[in-house]
């Protein structure tokens, strides 16, 4: 039998993935004719306009004495918290020439990935251990905490790139 685990890290961070990709991608604005989506630190370049989604943790909190998380059966285990970089890409330049609605762009994946994020305060969670084409659904649930913190625009090296940066915290419980 293969390994699984179904309040195991790959599960959340998968389901995670998983809802923001379906949720990007489902409605886009005129402009944009495709949504690119890099996850965990992308080796290539990032072909924009393209979202990059970062996992920062998880981290481990311990929600009561003895890690019990729930009476009956007793289950041990620990709140998980964790951070996602969620940053969003557009060109300055459109060819050899300048890109006047690239600012425009920007705001759009911005209020595309902030809409999203505070309009769903928990995602349903998946066993991706048993594949990603159609997941069993598990019987847990990822919380997105509200608010999200936002670096203003800020020049990148490359001076054809543009870039918004949005923190999302969120956390789940991990079983023993």
């Amino acid at each position: 039998m293969p390994f699984s685990e179904s309040g195991g890290w790959y599960n959340f961070r998968g389901s995670f993935n998983s809802a923001f990709l379906r949720a990007i991608t489902a409605s886009l604005p005129t402009w944009m004719t495709t949504a690119r989506v890099y996850f965990d630190y992308p080796e290539a370049g990032v072909l924009p306009p393209a979202f990059a989604v970062t996992h920062i943790g998880p981290r481990e909190r311990a929600v009561a004495g003895g890690y019990i998380v729930r009476g009956n059966p007793v289950t041990s285990g620990v709140e998980m918290q964790v951070i996602t970089d969620v940053s969003c890409w557009v060109s300055r330049q459109s060819g050899t020439a300048d890109n006047p609605s690239w600012s425009r762009d920007l705001l759009q994946m911005r209020d595309m990935v902030k809409f999203w994020a505070n309009r769903n305060r928990w995602l349903s969670a998946w066993d991706i251990y048993s594949g990603t084409a159609s997941p069993p659904q598990l019987s847990r649930i990822i919380r997105l905490e509200p608010g999200i913190e936002e670096q203003d625009w800020v020049g990148e090296p490359n001076p054809a790139l543009a870039r918004h940066r949005m923190l999302i915290k969120w956390r789940y419980v991990e079983t023993w």
